[in-house]
């Protein structure tokens, strides 16, 4: 965690099968710990790939308001080869 220098999205379903959630929780506590910038969204009732309608259009807000949130609107944000 204290590598990582890039704001982080921790999307973690509570039912998922393959990966418990506590990983995204400790996860998330460590980088909160190490100081860096990590938002963590609990999909309440989903599987692990987010395949139902809800849980996939949860995460996808949650991404589309992360996204806004740490690039903005505004265009190229030195995306690399442009």
């Amino acid at each position: 965690a204290e590598r990582v220098t890039a704001p982080v999205l921790i999307v973690h379903a509570r039912d998922d099968g393959r990966v418990p959630f506590e990983h995204g929780e400790t996860m998330a506590r460590r980088l909160q710990a190490a100081e860096r910038d990590v938002t963590m969204i609990e999909i309440a009732h989903g599987d692990h790939g987010l395949w139902n309608g809800d849980s996939r259009l949860q995460m996808l807000t949650a991404l589309e308001r992360f996204l806004s949130d740490h690039l903005g609107s505004g265009g190229n944000r030195g995306w690399p080869g442009e």
